[in-house]
Parts: structure tokens; C-alpha cells; sequence
């Protein structure tokens, strides 16, 4: 009878785990996928220019929605919706 309920407790103590980690929103996001910059929407490089001179697009990134994320040299990291609209900060 021990081993039986010791049993239930550790199937029920790795589904409560197993829970809790899916909860954290780690793991649940898509990929994005790397893009040219110059395969960037023209309203992007216009954004960056005007709101960040100085600054360079390090690296961009396309996600399956059509959103983007790019990546400043400076670390900033801005989203933008798939007509090229700015949304927000990154990540």
C-alpha cells in the first residue's frame, strides 16, 4: 500500500512540475527567423532612423504572424506589426 501511494505521489509531483514549467511562458513562443535587413519594410528602416539615430539594425528576425523584431547595436530590441507599424520594446 507504501508503494502504491509513494507512486501516486511522485506521478502527481511531476504533473504539478511538468504544469507549473508549461505555465512560465518559456518554450511557448514561436521562432523568428532571421531577415535581411535590407528585406526590411522601408517603414522600419524610416523608424529606426528617425527615433534612434545613432544606431544601427544589428540583426532582424520575421515571425510567423509577419511580426518583426530588430535588434539595435546598441541592444535595444524593437517589434513591429507586418505592415511595418512599431508596436513595441523587445523582450
Amino acid at each position: 500500500m507504501k508503494t502504491i501511494r509513494y507512486m501516486l505521489m511522485t506521478v502527481m509531483l511531476a504533473g504539478l512540475t511538468f504544469a507549473f514549467s508549461s505555465c512560465n511562458g518559456e518554450g511557448n513562443e514561436p521562432e523568428g527567423v532571421p531577415v535581411e535587413i535590407s528585406a526590411l519594410p522601408q517603414s522600419i528602416l524610416d523608424f529606426v532612423s528617425d527615433n534612434h539615430p545613432g544606431t544601427q539594425i544589428a540583426e532582424a528576425e520575421v515571425y510567423p504572424n509577419g511580426d518583426y523584431e530588430v535588434m539595435l547595436d546598441d541592444g535595444l530590441e524593437l517589434v513591429f506589426d507586418a505592415s511595418g507599424n512599431y508596436v513595441g520594446p523587445g523582450d
